[in-house]
């Protein structure tokens, strides 16, 4: 971990992940949380990974392009450079596209709750290939994540493309071969699918 420590509170911290495949609505829920920060006029920070610029370098912007202002983050433990000395003002952080990180975010992670600040991350909790997504180190993955103790998880579903189910619980990756475990795209490169439609389009690949 970062050499730079936090000072612990008295108090912990609320954890709340949102996790679903493409298209379920994760970064929509994420940025509805953090308008109701607003709200509440509590201070709050938002990081996004660099590795996602798909419809903005500096924002996050949800596929229905609702925005919100972020910090872009290349390496987990720049998170301290924006919370390290504000520690005592923030009241919430959120994460977006969680598993674009490194795995030294889950440690990250357990301190900032340690110091009373909640926390609530959007996340892919799965590859196009049904795995668990690897953090970009793949040193772990986001169910050594989802292992946490959470106060709340948020299983979203998308709408099914092929067949309309609402129950789409995979992501499935459209644009021929992949050669890639991480690959950022859009519509244009996934889709998403319900189990059974996952199944027989991945048994065609075969």
């Amino acid at each position: 971990m970062n050499n730079t420590k936090l000072n612990l509170s008295n108090k912990s911290g609320k954890l709340v992940g949102i996790i679903g495949p493409m298209f379920s609505g994760k970064t929509s829920e994420l940025l509805r949380r953090i308008k109701r920060s607003n709200i509440a006029r509590k201070n709050w920070i938002l990081f996004k990974p660099i590795i996602d610029q798909r419809y903005s370098k500096m924002d996050v912007v949800s596929h229905d392009l609702i925005t919100a202002e972020a910090k872009v983050i290349k390496k987990s433990n720049e998170v301290y450079i924006y919370i390290g000395n504000n520690i005592k003002h923030i009241d919430d952080v959120f994460f977006d596209e969680l598993q674009f990180f490194d795995s030294e975010i889950i440690p990250i992670i357990q301190e900032i709750l340690f110091n009373g600040i909640n926390i609530t991350y959007a996340a892919l909790q799965a590859t196009s290939e049904g795995k668990p997504f690897p953090f970009i180190d793949n040193q772990k993955h986001i169910g050594d994540l989802l292992a946490l103790p959470h106060e709340e998880i948020i299983n979203l579903k998308a709408v099914c493309t092929r067949c309309g189910n609402d129950n789409a619980v995979f992501t499935f990756y459209t644009a021929g071969e992949k050669n890639e475990i991480i690959k950022v795209g859009g519509s244009e490169t996934y889709t998403a699918l319900c189990r059974t439609c996952f199944n027989e389009l991945m048994n065609k690949k075969k």
